[in-house]
Parts: structure tokens; C-alpha cells; sequence
């Protein structure tokens, strides 16, 4: 074991400046590229999907390719790195390989190995999509288990990758069995555990030099609050610079010690290391470079590409999902109550019609969820909906709790909570706008709703009808030339696929952005980050502890209180 650890060590860490040159330039451009594709029209945004999905597999073939170099003991420079990279990721993208990279790259997106620091290992499946499958007990199950298998699946096809990319074998070659892991799998699965813990224990010892770095720094003899103030100021300048490392060098650690199995199992003999002869100047051009390269990753860390850009200027006002679903029944009065209460500004609703053309408010397509009716909305009288429950499913205490029209739910929310009305589009609704509106207006609400909707035609007819009355596009991808839409007011975007740029098109265009459905922590601060008008979720209050603390870390306030005591 000792051997093993110290050539993954020599396999890892020869090269380390290169390869944090080779990610921020790579980041960067590859960033740049991305963006600009995706700028363009529909062929261009699909040669934006194949480019990054080119992306993704360049950075581990380079990855790969670097460890190589570790192993064989070489130097490598970061323009060698570039040029062997792209000349391997032409063997990676064998015409056979295709069907399984395509596979792959969902499964390494979910995966629990950090295989990639760039883009991919921020991809998160939709909370909308959780929120369904967590609904549902035995999809869910499905999916748990599903995803246990790909993991293990992934697991084995990572000791591919370095025979593909070296050796220009195929995913599903002869030796696609991968015959030097027979009998030592599970010593293979503990000495990548290994690694990353090793990994893990060193960068949390780093972290703990860092903090008392920071600590002595602003021990100095005229800090006004004893160097608290300038501790966290250090702190947060250079911890997005720290989390961006974390990522690097975790996925380091994982390939390097893929890539030394890779050679021990199969026998491989490693060159002979060279002793490394230093002079002065090539010193002083080491220091040089590890200068520009930390000046290089502190701006990048400044990005927005870093991460550490928030707009805390910005007004992001917490939206009420179905009313405030966390603490009451959704799309209730009770749940509507909740969030008055607790002082929330905005509320979404979702409005249907019964068979006979009553507007109530319910989600799903049918009653069985809910409200225990195996049923579908359109063919139900308003006679049948009045007699349902609709609390005894989220707790006992709400009992009894009714199906609400929307004139209820408008009644309830006059000069006390503005209403954003979602129409369902279910192909079985008759003057479905047209009633709505006559319904806002009749309560005298025009300017305390905002109709929004799925469908565009629907939002174009509430336009038409009454222009006071704000329209809201929900989607989960927003097109370009959905800012070409005068009847739009704002839009609504699923959280994984909202961005800087959606956020400041918008706006520019004076018109406001809502993130949808947000119940983390992860996916709240990204919505309160990027400045958006509103921030859709379930737990409202949650919501606002978040919007009201989103500038302050709590691994910082901990820190803080740890070393500068009361």
C-alpha cells in the first residue's frame, strides 16, 4: 500500500502548476466558446450541445494525459498538455465510442465521483423532478436504485478510460472484461476511496492554515475589533479561489490513482525518475509562474464563471409555491394564510376549471393526489369538488380543508399578498382566460395579480383582454425569441437552466425573472445571486432567512466565532 500511495502521489504532482493553468484557460475559453454558440440561432445552439459535450471529455482526456505524463515521470508543459490532449480526444471520439460516451455523460453529470470540475459537476437534476419522484414511493425507489447501478457501472468503465485514451482501445473492445482488475475489485474501489480521502484530509489541513494565515494577518496592533472585520475579509476574498481548487484537485486525485492501478495491475514498469537539478533562475521562473498563476485564478474567482459575484442590490421577492406548500396544504386558503402571516409578498396559484366552468385551484390534472379521487378536474362538477378534503393528505390538522375557488383565494388575498395566477392548459378548458380576468377585475385586483402560464397562446389572450393585468411566461429552457413577445411581462425559468445573461436580457428589456421551484439552500442563493425579481418556493420562510443572510457563509461565521471569541 505504501508503494501505491507514494506513485500516486508522483503520478498526481510533478505537474500541478500546468494543470492549473491548462483548467483556467480551459474554463475560460471553453466558457467563452459555449456562450457565444449558444447566442446564436437553433443550428448554432446544436453545435453548442456537441461542443460541450467535446468539453466535457477533453478535460478528462486531459486529465488523463496529465497523469500519464506523472507516471512516466515527464515535464509537461501547458501548451505540450493542450496539443496531446486534443490529439488523444480523437481516439476518445472513435466512431464506436460514440453511443457510449452519450450514455456516460448523464451518468458522470449524477455521479458521486468528482470525475470533472468544470460545468458538469454543477449539473443537478431539477428539483421539480425531485420533488415529483419523492412524491411518488416507488419511482423514487427506482430511481435510487437505478442510480446505485450507474454509479457502479461508472465505476469499472473509469479503468477504461485510460486504455482508450493511451492505448486507443474501444469502450467495448475484447478487453472491455478489463482482466487486470479480476480479483482485485474491491481493492481498487478502497484505493480510490483512499485517495479521496487522503485528498480530503489535506485540503481540509490546508483549509486550517489558510484560517490561521487569515487570523495572523489581522493580528495587527490598530484593528479596531481585534481583526475580526479583516479575517472575514480575507476569508471570503480567497474561499471561491479555495472551492475552486477543492474541485481540481479532487478530481486529480481520483484519475491519478485510476491511472496508477491502471499500470500496476497490468505491470507496467515506470521510468526511472530524474533528479530534478534546480539553478536560480529556474527558481526565480517557478516563483514567477506560481505568482501569475494565483493572480490568474484570483480573478477568475471574481467571475461570474468563479462564482463570486452576488448581487445583493437587487430586490428578489419570495414567491408562495401553490400558495406556500411547506406548512399547509397546497393551493389552499389555510396555505395562503401561512404566508400572509408570515409576511410574504407574493403567492403563486394554479387555476383549473371544473366540468361545469367553475376556476378552482388545483395543480394536478386529477384529484387523486391530493384529495384522494381518482378523477380528472374537467369531468368533475364543482358540486363534487366542494364536498372534497383536501388536507387530510399533508396532516390531520387540516382536516376538512377545501378545494378553494379562485374568487376565494382573491377575497383572501386583497391588500394583503399579491397573487400570481398560473392557467393549466389542459385542452378541456372553455373562456379559461376570459373568466380569469373577469374575476381579477371584478375583485378590483388588477394591479395585485399577474396571470401567468405554460402557454403562450393563453398569456396572449390575457394581454388582449385586459393590458393592465402583468403576464408571466413559465419555462423550464427560455428561447431567444421569447424576448421578442411585447405581451410578455417577465418570465419564469426552471433554476438549473437560469443564467447571468437570461437575468440581464430581461431586465434590459425592463422586464422581470422569476427562478422556479427553489427549496435548497444551493439553488435559493443561486436565484438571489444572479438578482432576479423573484424566488419561487415552497417554504417561503425558508426563503426569507435565505434572501436576508444570502451574503453571510456559515462555515465563516463559525470560523469567526471560533477564533475571535466574545
Amino acid at each position: 500500500m505504501k508503494d501505491t500511495i507514494k506513485t500516486w502521489l508522483q503520478t498526481a504532482l510533478p505537474n500541478w502548476l500546468t494543470l492549473l493553468y491548462f483548467e483556467i484557460f480551459y474554463k475560460v475559453i471553453g466558457m467563452t466558446l459555449l456562450t457565444m454558440l449558444a447566442d446564436e440561432g437553433s443550428l448554432m445552439s446544436a453545435a453548442a450541445v456537441l461542443l460541450f459535450f467535446y468539453y466535457v471529455y477533453f478535460e478528462i482526456t486531459a486529465i488523463i494525459v496529465y497523469c500519464e505524463a506523472g507516471w512516466r515521470a515527464e515535464r509537461l508543459s501547458v501548451w505540450k498538455l493542450f496539443k496531446e490532449t486534443f490529439h488523444h480526444s480523437f481516439r476518445l471520439f472513435h466512431i464506436k465510442n460514440f453511443p457510449i460516451l452519450v450514455l456516460l455523460l448523464p451518468v458522470i453529470a449524477l455521479s458521486a465521483f468528482p470525475l470533472t470540475s468544470g460545468l458538469l459537476n454543477k449539473f443537478q437534476i431539477p428539483e421539480f423532478l425531485l420533488d415529483f419522484l419523492q412524491d411518488r414511493p416507488i419511482l423514487f425507489i427506482v430511481f435510487a436504485a437505478g442510480m446505485l447501478g450507474l454509479n457502479i457501472l461508472l465505476f469499472f468503465s473509469l479503468f477504461r478510460f485510460p486504455a482508450v485514451i493511451l492505448h486507443e482501445e474501444l469502450f467495448l473492445g475484447k478487453s472491455f472484461q478489463i482482466p487486470f482488475l479480476k480479483g482485485r475489485k474491491k481493492e481498487a474501489a478502497g484505493y480510490l476511496l483512499l485517495s479521496l480521502l487522503i485528498c480530503a484530509t489535506a485540503l481540509f489541513f490546508a483549509f486550517i492554515c489558510m484560517c490561521l494565515l487569515f487570523w495572523s494577518l489581522s493580528k495587527w496592533p490598530d484593528a479596531v475589533d481585534g481583526g475580526r472585520a479583516m479575517f472575514q475579509f480575507y476569508y471570503t476574498k480567497w474561499s471561491v479561489m479555495g472551492a475552486i481548487l477543492v474541485d481540481i484537485f479532487a478530481t486529480l486525485a481520483l484519475f491519478a490513482m485510476v491511472v496508477t492501478l491502471y499500470h500496476l495491475y497490468r505491470r507496467d514498469v515506470r521510468p526511472v525518475q530524474p533528479k530534478a537539478k534546480w539553478s536560480a533562475r529556474a527558481v526565480l521562473l517557478r516563483s514567477a509562474a506560481v505568482f501569475v498563476m494565483f493572480v490568474l485564478l484570483a480573478f477568475y474567482s471574481e467571475t461570474e464563471l468563479g462564482g463570486n459575484l452576488f448581487s445583493s442590490e437587487h430586490d428578489t421577492k419570495i414567491v408562495a409555491h401553490r400558495a406556500g406548500a411547506a406548512f399547509a396544504p397546497e393551493n389552499t386558503v389555510a396555505a395562503l394564510k401561512t404566508s400572509i402571516e408570515a409576511g410574504v409578498e407574493l403567492a403563486e396559484i394554479d387555476v383549473q376549471q371544473t366540468r361545469d366552468g367553475v376556476l378552482i385551484v388545483m395543480h394536478d390534472a386529477s384529484f387523486k393526489r391530493t384529495a384522494n379521487l381518482n378523477q380528472k378536474v374537467w369531468d368533475t362538477e364543482y358540486k363534487t369538488v366542494k364536498t372534497l378534503d383536501a388536507g387530510s393528505h399533508f396532516s390531520s390538522d387540516f382536516a376538512g380543508e377545501k378545494i378553494p375557488t379562485l374568487q376565494k383565494m382573491l377575497l383572501t388575498a386583497k391588500n394583503r399578498i399579491h397573487l400570481m395566477i398560473e392557467l393549466k392548459a389542459t385542452g378541456h378548458e372553455k373562456h379559461l382566460v376570459e373568466k380569469t380576468v373577469q374575476e381579477v377585475m371584478a375583485a378590483g385586483m388588477s394591479r395585485q395579480c399577474t396571470i401567468a402560464s405554460m402557454d403562450l397562446d393563453l398569456l396572449k389572450e390575457s394581454k388582449s383582454l385586459a393590458p393592465a393585468i402583468d403576464t408571466v411566461y413559465i419555462t423550464t429552457f427560455l428561447k431567444l425569441d421569447s424576448f421578442d413577445h411585447s405581451y410578455l411581462d417577465g418570465y419564469s425559468v426552471e433554476t438549473t437552466f437560469l443564467s447571468p445573461k437570461i437575468v440581464a436580457e430581461a431586465h434590459a428589456r425592463g422586464k422581470k425573472v422569476y427562478g422556479w421551484t427553489a427549496n435548497t439552500k444551493k439553488n435559493m442563493k443561486k436565484i438571489l445571486r444572479l438578482g432576479t425579481d423573484g424566488l419561487v418556493t415552497d417554504n417561503p420562510l425558508y426563503g426569507m432567512f435565505t434572501s436576508k443572510n444570502a451574503d453571510k457563509d456559515q462555515t465563516l461565521e463559525f470560523v469567526t466565532d471560533l477564533l475571535y471569541p466574545d
